[in-house]
Parts: structure tokens; sequence; C-alpha cells
């Protein structure tokens, strides 16, 4: 699996990083940054690619990053309309991808973060990303993600923005 959390004064990665050990019951290696990311690799779940970040600037790194992976896992806001208007740019990005993202979106589509201290986070996460780890070692991973992320195929998520 490969990580790519968005870093910047207030969010303490190494925090996070504790997090996705929890999560995905496995370890990950700081590989080096990219742009406003860290990059993290974990030899485990090697077809999911995960982003964590603001919604501009994962816009920013899925443009240009190679994607590899048949599943992606984006915690972010707006992700379809993100999507939408990265394809063009990066050829990786296939329509047959699958695509996880947060399913706690407000009106705006934006993913609303809750106070990790409450729930002995050391970070701030979406309900999503709580729920993940909360149930980690009850359910298996790939069926908490189906549990608490949209899944969607990007041919689906294309087809339904065109057609709004």
């Amino acid at each position: 699996m490969r990580c790519y959390i968005n870093i910047n004064n207030e969010f303490d990665y190494n925090n996070y990083i504790n997090f996705l050990k929890d999560a995905f019951e496995t370890s990950f290696e700081i590989i080096g940054r990219h742009e406003n990311f860290i990059h993290l690799e974990s030899k485990k779940y090697k077809s999911y690619l995960l982003i964590r970040g603001e919604n501009y600037d994962v816009f920013n790194l899925l443009k240009v990053l190679p994607i590899y992976e048949k599943n992606l896992i984006l915690i972010t806001c707006t992700v379809p309309f993100i999507l939408n208007k990265v394809i063009p740019y990066n050829c990786g990005l296939t329509k047959n991808k699958n695509v996880y993202y947060p399913l706690d979106f407000n009106t705006n589509k934006l993913v609303p973060t809750y106070d990790g201290n409450e729930f002995g986070l050391n970070f701030n996460p979406c309900k999503s990303e709580y729920l993940l780890a909360r149930y980690s070692g009850k359910s298996h991973i790939y069926e908490r993600l189906d549990k608490f992320f949209y899944c969607e195929k990007i041919k689906n998520i294309e087809r339904r923005i065109t057609n709004d």
C-alpha cells in the first residue's frame, strides 16, 4: 500500500502513521516527500493507494502521480469533483479503478472532521477514518472499507458528474 499524507504546520503525521498502522494492521515505512505530502509504503495491500489531504493539494498530486493501484482511498472533500477534473491529466486514473471516499459529506460536499482527543486520537479524523480504526481487529480491512466509505468505479463518478 502506498500512502500520501498532506503535511502542514498543524498536522503531526507521526500520529497519523500510528493510526494507519492500527487501522490497516501493518507497518509503514517513510519513503520520502512529494511536494506537500509525505510518502509511506507498506508491504501489504499492494493494490491500494491512500491519499489524505486538502482537496486542492490532492488535486495537484493526482495530476502528476503515477497510479498503478486498482483501488484509491481518497480522504478529502469533493472527491467526485476532483476526480472529474483530474482524469484528463492522469492516464493512470483508468475508468475501472475503484475509489473509496468518506461517507459523511455535508450539503457542500465537504467532509467534517472531529476533535480527535475525544476519540483518543492525536489528529482530527473524519467519521469514516475513525470507524475504520475503531473496528480494526473486529472485521477485515476490506469489510470496513466497504462499510465505512463510499466505493465507486471512476467511470460511474465521471458519468454522474457529466449528467448533473
